[in-house]
């Protein structure tokens, strides 16, 4: 990415051997940096043989790439496994910067390779393509691979013991080199802190409010790519703006420019469209309405209506480019971002558009907008009506009715809690899953909360005390704690649970219901498997389920000393019962993951207890002061977080959280990857993945719905 000669000076100064098989030094035909083209190295008493293969230098400038030979990497292959074999290799591992379809491809076409280890995605994946294994570890080193490669005898079959181990903060620094990150950090906070300009009106970044509607924060990023290179207008997907909060007004720090646009590497590109491509391209972005993807347009130079009720695809209405109607056949420059121009959030109909300034050739995106600051001084932007709906109002999430399903810990119970006090939600049903608390149990403390609030006709429905398959359970301690609810004090229940078990009911309810439902779900997903087996067309009747579950781009956090688990990479809640989260995700039914990626952000502090201890005392708020207060150790601990309570509030209130879509599965075969969340681009479930959290937001939603 820095070009040849820094890269030379990088190989030159590194400790380790470099593997480089098919880059080669334009000058003297060897291996660039003086690499090994192969190796073969005695590990253990074993010979194992190594290639280095990598891109073939398309994703990198023709700049760039000046001084190198890029050979085809698979023809390269072909011809080192004969030398490999001939010298005595008995395990052979390709060290690969490949895409995973490329890796695969090797995989199939020399099945001689025992291991694959790449590089190139940003996130974990592990897959077995006929015999060989393929590694990677992800980026930003959050986890090491481990891979133990043994024979039992001469010739006998090649066995491999895999494991990914997450880098956590529990793992101690190395004193040198926490020492050169903390200078670096100092320099960085100074760098940061400068002023660059001022703005008089806030700049609204709130997700829910870019990936919906026209906002300030939209309206200045656009303004600025225009201007940047000088097009008739511009078109912004929502989902780039981030930060999810709003800026100013007041004086703005470098560091407000990064958190709205913290993508170092976006370019802006100019291209030149026909209006039939710009009009496509609104209406895709305002194709689905309400559900906080970031395909929203953000736009400047554009105005145009939007028409919630006409189908996707024939919203947009009355166009116009600076002021005059958009014509379908005129040639129109555009400056979009290099996310949007190579297909990012679905926008492909730019593919054969003109393009005038690449990726490469455009400017850097905080760049422009630290420049348009500078040279503006200050700035004033406004919601002017570039995006008009014919409502007069952006579509609404619904918000009412729901139907929660829960294991009853603490952090549900807080979520329970949120729910019943909501004016916007209507909770039909409570079915109680085998989680964290045993099922009686979660079922007496729901009907005696329900006692508590007032709601004690809301039915109540056990499921079976057991998962899908198999008896995993949460470790005994919490469980205690779970079933008692620390000790808190309950009044006793009036009501009895419902004769049916918890997947009849959820079918009776959905059934029940003249609108389709929101299913709350704060455990393991069994009760809402089983339904969903059991009358599959209930799926129309769900419009959203919103999950507490999962772990995609994080370390799971079932591997703790005391639990005595070796797992490193699953959610407890997905890892209880694998099969029903695979069941669930295979179904039709649209999913929102409230994964550990979100709610780890999300820890219940200190200073949070202390505002419920200074709140007026009622019935509420005392339970949920001794709920605190059984967690203390947790809070003041730093480990205890809003995990269930974050999808109840996510539920009612999307505006809080951001969102973006991915396809995952979920492990299912035992050991030590059980209940995975895995990244799956090809034939994984596409769910909405929750990604920032606006803490102030959430903790004042909370609060000021549960204490009023």
């Amino acid at each position: 990415d820095m070009g040849v000669p820094v890269l030379l000076e990088r190989m030159k100064e590194a400790k380790w051997q470099w593997v480089v098989s098919n880059v080669l030094d334009e000058k003297t035909g060897a291996p660039i940096g003086d690499a090994a083209p192969y190796l073969i190295r005695d590990e253990g008493g074993m010979k194992v043989g190594y290639i280095g293969v990598l891109l073939t230098g398309n994703e990198i400038s023709p700049e760039n790439r000046r001084g190198a030979t890029f050979l085809d990497p698979f023809e390269t292959t072909a011809k080192l496994l004969p030398r490999l074999k001939q010298e005595g290799a008995e395990a052979i591992v390709a060290l690969t910067h490949l895409n995973f379809d490329d890796d695969r491809r090797l995989a199939e076409r020399f099945p001689e390779i025992d291991v694959i280890i790449g590089g190139h995605e940003h996130f974990p994946i592990t897959a077995m393509v006929n015999r060989t294994l393929i590694s990677k570890g992800g980026a930003d080193a959050r986890f090491v691979p481990r891979l133990d490669l043994a024979r039992s005898a001469p010739g006998a079959s090649l066995t491999r013991h895999y494991e990914l181990i997450p880098i956590t903060p529990e793992l101690p620094d190395h004193a040198e080199t926490a020492a050169v990150v903390a200078a670096y950090d100092n320099k960085l906070s100074e760098a940061l802190d400068v002023v660059i300009g001022t703005t008089r009106t806030p700049l609204d970044a709130v997700a829910e409010k870019v990936r919906s509607a026209e906002s300030t924060a939209g309206n200045f990023i656009a303004d600025a790519m225009r201007a940047a290179v000088d097009a008739d207008a511009a078109l912004l997907n929502g989902g780039a703006i981030r930060g999810n909060r709003v800026v100013g007004p007041g004086p703005l720090k470098r560091r407000d420019v990064l958190a709205l646009h913290p993508f170092r590497e976006s370019h802006i590109c100019k291209v030149r469209a026909s209006g039939s491509t710009i009009l496509a391209a609104l209406n895709h972005g305002v194709a689905r309405l309400g559900e906080s993807l970031g395909r929203f347009p953000q736009v400047s130079g554009i105005t145009f209506e939007v028409d919630p009720a006409a189908p996707g695809g024939q919203r947009v209405k009355n166009a116009r480019i600076n002021g005059e109607p958009l014509d379908a056949r005129r040639q129109y420059t555009l400056a979009i971002g290099d996310y949007v121009l190579k297909g990012g959030d679905g926008y492909t109909m730019f593919a054969d558009a003109e393009v005038l300034f690449d990726p490469e050739a455009g400017p850097i995106m905080p760049a422009v907008l630290e420049q348009r600051m500078r040279e503006l001084g200050e700035i004033a932007p406004e919601v002017e009506g570039r995006v008009k709906f014919t409502s007069g109002v952006a579509s609404k999430v619904a918000k009412a009715p729901v139907l929660l399903d829960t294991d009853m810990g603490i952090d549900s119970v807080l979520g329970m809690l949120y729910l019943l006090k909501s004016p916007e939600v209507d909770v039909r049903a409570v079915t109680v899953v085998n989680g964290i608390a045993e099922v009686d149990a979660g079922v007496r403390n729901a009907l005696r909360i329900l006692e508590l609030t007032g709601f004690r006709d809301t039915p109540v429905a056990a499921g079976q005390p057991r998962p899908l398959r198999g008896e995993r359970g949460f470790p005994s301690f919490w469980r205690e704690q779970a079933n008692t609810l620390g000790g808190a004090k309950l009044p006793e229940m009036t009501a009895k649970p419902s004769a049916k078990p918890a997947p009849e009911l959820i079918i009776e309810t959905l059934k029940k219901s003249a609108e389709p439902m929101r299913i709350v779900a704060m455990g393991p997903l069994t009760n809402i498997a089983q339904a969903l087996e059991r009358k599959p067309q209930i799926a129309s009747k769900i419009k959203e389920l919103v999950v507490m579950g999962g772990a995609v781009g994080v370390p799971g956090n079932i591997d703790k000393p005391f639990v005595g688990i070796k797992n490193s990479v699953a959610e407890w809640n997905f890892y209880i019962d694998p099969q029903a989260a695979e069941a669930v995700l295979k179904s039709n039914v649209p999913v929102r993951l409230l994964s550990l990626d979100s709610s780890r952000a999300l820890p219940i502090t200190p200073e949070f207890l202390q505002r419920v201890e200074q709140a007026q005392r009622d019935a509420t708020s005392e339970l949920l002061l001794e709920l605190l207060h059984a967690v203390k150790d947790g809070i003041e601990g730093g480990w205890y977080f809003f995990w269930d309570t974050l999808a109840a509030v996510v539920a009612a209130r999307p505006d809080v959280i951001g969102s973006n879509e991915v396809r995952v599965d979920v492990i299912t075969e035992e050991g030590p990857q059980l209940g995975q969340t895995r990244l799956a681009p090809e034939t994984g479930r596409a769910v909405r993945v929750a990604e920032e959290i606006n803490r102030d937001a959430f903790e004042k939603e909370f609060l000021s719905t549960v204490l009023r």
